[in-house]
């Protein structure tokens, strides 16, 4: 008979699908993250993990969950047991009997809280990555003893940053397209365009998630997204209408005015090649790889990597956004003719353009109820 056993729940799982047989359904990025998160500050009560050995239920799931509790007592090797997945708390028992020593078996609700309950008698609810520890002090199932509980982590406090991730990555990959379509045709004021509208977008983001991430890192990756912006900024005040500065230079000029006018255009031509030069450089574009992989695989603090981030919290700062640019556009609404500006239009419409972008980037964050939990075995 075993000395003790611990049983843990495998954590938050992608949802049923009759594309996916049950077995083979995977955690989703936030269960790893909880579980990782989790699973390790539980199994830190374990005196001599090593002296420890894991069964797991076959499913890939449950394999993914002891995967992560192995790596957090320092095991190399995972045992798997068919009747962790076949719902046979009696055949489970058996197979327990002839075994010593101590044991993890990683397996699903609500088998495991079934198993737990002909254990001592009373109920347990093993949410998601939750651990229980039992002793049996007389080397039977009769003399089970419940010697700690920590209940699994709240999953949605990393399915939001999951959320931001995903936000992120996609407009980092969008940015990176327009930019190499930029560099293909660098005076084609159309990929300008877009070029800043999506470095615009990447900024957004960034600025969004600044709370969460590293400050240093957040940053650096800010500097040279908006140094980038920057120079694009500059390339659209110097558009050359009509003709560029080489087709001028072949039409005779009769008048100081015309000549002037060559002249301008020839000043602004090489300081629009001077600017994409800078772009296209080596140096720049490295510094802008490494801001792209920045946003792609951000950086979250420490803190926010082991406990997440709540969604309520997130969606709070929305609102707040969205009622300061309220006021904002009302008081302005309200001035008189003579002391609204341009200016204070425009940057008006740039704060109720990076609002309607979130939203629409990250609506389903924002949403005011969250999907359902996944409640599959």
């Amino acid at each position: 008979m075993i000395t003790s056993l611990i049983l843990i729940r495998h954590a938050k799982t992608e949802p049923r699908s009759p594309e996916i047989e049950d077995h083979q359904r995977q955690l989703t990025s936030a269960g790893i993250r909880s579980a990782k998160a989790a699973l390790p500050r539980a199994l830190s009560l374990v005196e001599n993990p090593k002296e420890w050995r894991i069964w797991s239920s076959p499913a890939v799931r449950a394999w993914q969950t002891a995967e992560i509790a192995a790596d957090a007592m320092g095991l190399n090797k995972i045992e798997k047991n068919p009747n962790l997945y076949s719902d046979e708390v009696i055949a489970l028992k058996k197979s327990l009997v002839e075994e010593k020593g101590n044991l993890v078996l990683v397996g699903h609700n609500p088998y495991l809280e079934e198993f737990a309950d002909s254990l001592c008698g009373h109920h347990l609810q093993l949410n998601k990555s939750a651990v229980a520890c039992y002793v049996f002090p007389e080397g039977d199932f009769t003399s089970a003893e419940l010697a700690w509980f920590v209940q699994g982590p709240d999953s949605s406090r990393w399915e939001t940053l999951v959320q931001m991730e995903t936000a992120m990555q996609r407009a980092a990959r969008k940015a990176s397209g327009s930019t190499w379509t930029f560099f293909d045709e660098p005076k084609n004021p159309d990929h300008l365009h877009e070029l800043r509208d999506d470095l615009k977008n990447c900024l957004t983001l960034l600025d969004f998630a600044a709370p969460y991430l590293k400050k240093k890192k957040y940053q650096r990756t800010r500097e040279t997204i908006a140094s980038f912006l920057e120079d694009a900024s500059q390339l659209r005040k110097l558009a050359i209408p009509s003709r560029t500065a080489e087709q001028w230079d072949s039409i005779p000029f009769v008048t100081p005015e015309a000549q002037r006018m060559y002249d301008r255009l020839r000043i602004m031509e090489a300081e629009r090649n001077r600017i994409i030069a800078k772009l296209q450089s080596s140096g720049r574009q490295k510094a802008f790889h490494e801001a792209s992989q920045a946003l792609r695989s951000p950086e979250w603090k420490s803190i926010v990597e082991a406990e997440g981030v709540e969604r309520s919290e997130v969606r709070r700062r929305f609102k707040k956004m969205k009622r300061e640019v309220k006021d904002a556009r009302a008081k302005y609404d309200a001035l008189p003719d003579d002391q609204r500006s341009g200016e204070g239009a425009r940057k008006l419409d740039k704060q109720e353009a990076r609002l309607a972008y979130l939203g629409e980037a990250m609506g389903d964050l924002f949403a005011k109820e969250m999907d359902p939990d996944d409640y599959a075995l």
